[in-house]
């Protein structure tokens, strides 16, 4: 099992403990709300993993290394960047798919712009700001968002390497 996850695991056992011994409406509220967000979410990560599963079989591995692999520098970050912004659902989608990524090939730095951008932007809800916020300001964030995650990726390159 994987160390962090196992800590995690244990200090979620403990706050539960300490809160039901204090307050147990405070913890059996947290049971309820974990319940339903798991609820929400359960389909979305099945779907999503089975469909990076399948999406993984179709990209070539040489294709991904060929074109957005580690050695393409600032390319592969701007790759991210797009492919993340094309990006819409569920937040729990990006991790499955982004492992698929890193699976065939596709760069660290790449990935930390593609999810990046994932949730900074996806231009399919973009539609759904505009009427809000106005086209002016939607432009603004939508570059904004972009700048960031290139910067995120290339940061992660920095790191990564």
């Amino acid at each position: 099992m994987d160390p962090f996850l196992a800590g995690l695991i244990i200090i979620t056992v403990v706050a539960y403990g300490v809160a039901f011994y204090y307050q147990p409406f405070l913890a059996s509220s947290g049971i309820k709300t974990s319940l339903l967000t798991l609820a929400q979410s359960c389909l979305w990560i099945i779907v999503s993993i089975f469909f990076a599963g399948l999406l993984e079989q179709f990209l070539q591995k040489r294709f991904i290394y060929l074109h957005f692999g580690k050695h393409k520098g600032l390319f592969e970050i701007l790759m991210g960047t797009l492919l993340g912004a094309l990006g819409t659902g569920s937040r729990w989608a990006v991790y499955p798919l982004s492992v698929s990524l890193l699976n065939t090939g596709f760069s660290s730095a790449g990935v930390v712009a593609f999810i990046s951008s994932w949730f900074l932007i996806s231009l399919p809800r973009v539609g759904a700001e505009i009427p809000f916020l106005g086209a002016k300001f939607v432009f603004v964030r939508v570059i904004i968002s972009l700048i960031v995650s290139v910067i995120a990726g290339g940061i992660a390159r920095l790191w990564l390497k």
